[in-house]
């Protein structure tokens, strides 16, 4: 971007590779489609830009370094994609667990139409299976 001028005359170059945030929006191989959506990304990993040192403020200037700032944004596309399968996952094992607790309510209600005390068990068991995964990872039980 610029340069330094040291005593001796020497120049060293400083934020070499560093662009303006409107690098992010302008242009046909632009990764945004406006200067919003270029803000609102960074607003939204801001603290894994800062920590790959992808963007910078110099003079009051938001500067983007496209390399850092590409591999920041792929690593938190991928992050929620991931999310938004598991959250997928997560949803079809709910749907599953209310069908099979509807079910066993169904098949354990009482003679006289009214449902005996083993439903609490039975919908205890869908939710006790649903949080199962997530003992898991917490590291709980195995």
């Amino acid at each position: 971007m610029s340069s330094i001028k040291i005593k001796g005359g020497q120049s060293v170059p400083f934020m070499a590779d560093f662009l303006p945030l409107k690098s992010l929006w302008d242009g046909p191989a632009a990764p945004y489609p406006s200067e919003f959506a270029a803000r609102w990304a960074i607003r939204k990993m801001r603290i894994e830009l800062a920590e790959a040192s992808a963007v910078a403020m110099h003079r009051n200037r938001l500067m983007v370094h496209p390399q850092r700032f590409a591999a920041v944004a792929e690593n938190a596309a991928v992050q929620q994609f991931a999310r938004s399968a598991q959250d997928e996952h997560d949803s079809a094992k709910r749907r599953v667990y209310s069908a099979v607790a509807e079910g066993l309510n169904r098949a354990f209600s009482g003679l006289d139409g009214q449902p005996s005390h083993r439903k609490s068990t039975a919908q205890t068991l869908s939710a006790d299976e649903l949080d199962a995964p997530a003992l898991i990872i917490a590291g709980g039980e195995k």
